[in-house]
């Protein structure tokens, strides 16, 4: 079955893996095109060497089947003996439009379930694990080294309900972007945690929200779907129009 979908969020997973999700305009839906077992790996996003499965890229996808588990019931398998095609990008003002048209006022109107300090959602509740908001306020941005070794990538948000959400980051762009301060500009993690909440505080930013797997830090706790937020989006563009893998710095191809 093909579909045409809009890419919404390309975010890091673990390893090379990557998250794929996008909105199906003609039938109103979210889609998050997904491999079982194997998971998509970053060589998917490209062809002939050009990262063509990218945000607000149209993308015509080969699917198999639907394989809903709540909340994650936007859930695809991909026919991986069809190549995606490209179709075509949303131009920047096309962008502002369809975001402004699927954007949710408040993040508790998102997933169809409680959220638990303003992080996470109980298993076996919900309906939707993908949404967008406009942030109201972003109050901080924060890019630091984990005491396990790693950078942590994290923003401090609050909606049109004027709920406050201090969330971990896997859109890769944004990654890749704190990720070339550091390196190439020779910036240190606090300085570029400001230089970015300037940034986007000047700016109208809608922010993409997704639920983790149902995961929990210990055996003896129950589990959980944590939020993440999948996508950052500035008008005027934070990026200026560059992609994750312009910022030669986090992209792992195998």
């Amino acid at each position: 079955m093909r579909r045409k979908i809009i890419i919404t969020d390309l975010s890091r997973m673990e390893g090379s893996r990557v998250c794929i999700a996008g909105y199906d305009f003609s039938n109103r839906v979210h889609i998050r095109p997904v491999i079982p077992y194997e998971g998509i790996h970053e060589h998917f996003l490209f062809e002939s060497g050009n990262l063509i499965i990218k945000p607000f890229a149209i993308i015509e996808f080969d699917f198999l089947w639907h394989i809903p588990e709540p909340p994650h019931s936007e859930d695809w398998e991909l026919n991986t003996g069809v190549k995606p095609k490209l179709v075509r990008n949303l131009s920047e003002s096309g962008k502002k439009k369809f975001l402004n048209f699927i954007k949710e006022e408040a993040v508790s109107s998102i997933f169809g379930a409680d959220i638990h300090e303003q992080r996470y959602t109980n298993t076996g509740e919900g309906n939707r694990s993908l949404g967008t908001i406009k942030a109201n306020k972003i109050q901080s941005v924060k890019y630091s080294l984990k005491y396990s070794g790693g950078y942590d990538y994290r923003i401090t948000f609050a909606d049109d309900a004027k709920v406050i959400y201090d969330l971990p980051v896997t859109d890769l762009a944004f990654r890749a972007y704190c990720d070339y301060l550091r390196i190439h500009h020779n910036l240190d993690v606090d300085s570029i945690s400001l230089r970015l909440q300037k940034m986007l505080n000047g700016r109208e930013v809608f922010i993409r929200l997704g639920l983790g797997r149902a995961w929990s830090r210990r055996e003896d706790e129950p589990k959980k779907h944590y939020i993440f937020i999948t996508g950052v989006y500035s008008f005027p563009d934070y990026l200026e129009g560059k992609n994750y893998n312009d910022f030669g710095t986090t992209v792992i191809v195998n």
